[in-house]
Formats: structure tokens, sequence, C-alpha cells
């Protein structure tokens, strides 16, 4: 069998064992020339098991590939935009309180110090302008005074608001002439957030 083909130039050989081990298989295949069918049929299984192993390891990466980007979709969620409002004041009784003439209410107290005070007056004589009304927020730990609320003169109603540190208060009513009565809140800043899926 000829082997004019296999080795085209020596000098593209890259090192003398590369030399010698071909040199060897020359010399087996001129010996045996069935040999050289052999050798060929062994790098053709080579060929076709290195393909396989190729084919197979692309169909498993692309697999993978496939995998992690359905399982990084599938675990991705959209952020949820919370509805915000704007800060609001929430509102809890701390008291009410009626009566004619002066009086000191009990201790209070307003973790926040915001206060809205709802109040109301009716005069008790003939005309609806006499009397007076007078509400001031004390300090219940020295008694001092720390805002006036209200000052009105006979039948008449609002809303006002109490604005200091947080404190233990307590009211003070100065009246004449009139029948009143009004309640305290105390205002907690809040925030409402919305947007439940």
């Amino acid at each position: 069998m000829p082997i004019a083909g296999m080795v085209h130039n020596a000098d593209e050989l890259p090192d003398p064992k590369t030399t010698h081990t071909v040199a060897l298989i020359l010399d087996d295949i001129q010996a045996d020339p069935g040999a050289m069918t052999t050798m060929v049929n062994l790098q053709n299984a080579r060929l076709r098991q290195n393909r396989g192993l190729a084919i197979i390891r692309s169909l498993f990466a692309a697999a993978l590939a496939i995998v992690v980007a359905a399982a990084a979709s599938g675990c991705r969620r959209e952020p949820v935009a919370a509805a915000r409002s704007e800060p609001q004041m929430i509102w809890r009784a701390l008291g009410s309180w009626s009566g004619h003439g002066d009086r000191q209410t009990e201790s209070f107290t307003s973790d926040s110090g915001a206060l809205r005070v709802k109040w109301e007056t009716t005069s008790t004589g003939t005309s609806a302008a006499a009397g007076a009304f007078r509400l001031t927020a004390h300090s219940a730990i020295s008694g001092r005074v720390l805002q006036q609320v209200i000052e009105a003169q006979g039948t008449a109603s609002g809303v006002d608001y109490v604005s200091q540190d947080p404190h233990v208060f307590y009211m003070s009513v100065e009246s004449a002439g009139v029948d009143w009565k009004f309640s305290v809140d105390e205002g907690i800043a809040a925030e409402v957030v919305g947007g439940s899926r």
C-alpha cells in the first residue's frame, strides 16, 4: 500500500519525537498493509466519538442556557410601584369636656404634641354676643402656659390647634355667661400606602 501523501514535507514536523513516532508507524504499515486500514478505522472511530461528544456538549450547553434564562425570567418580578399619598394626620381622641364657668381638666399625654381642639359655646343670657370663653393649654409638669388655644365671645364654634413638643398637658377654661364643650384629639403623622396585588 503506498504511503504517499501521509507526510508531505519533513520540515513540517514539529520535533524529532514526532518524526520518530511517524517513522515507527510507517514501518508498521509497510510490515502489515492491513494495519493502515486498522489505523484509519481507529482514527475515524475517534473522530466520530469526538464529534458525538461535541454535539452532546453543545446540546447540554444550549439546554443549560435555556434553563437558566427561564429560571431568571420566572424569578424576576416587576417592581410594585406603591401608590403613596401625601402624609396625612390621623387623629386619636384624648378626651372631651363640657360645662359652664371656670374649670381645669385632668392631665393627658400627647406623644406628638399636635392637638386638635373642637369647641362650641352657647350663650346662657338673652344676647348671643354676651359671655366669654378662653381655653389655654398648660404643662401638667410645671403648670406653665404653653399656648392660648381659644378666645371667643358669645355663641361660637370652631376648630383650633396646639403645636408643641410631646408633653403631658392639661387645659384650663375661663368662661362667663356661656355653656361650653370641647374635645381634644392627638394628631399622628402617617403615610397611607396602597398598591396591594
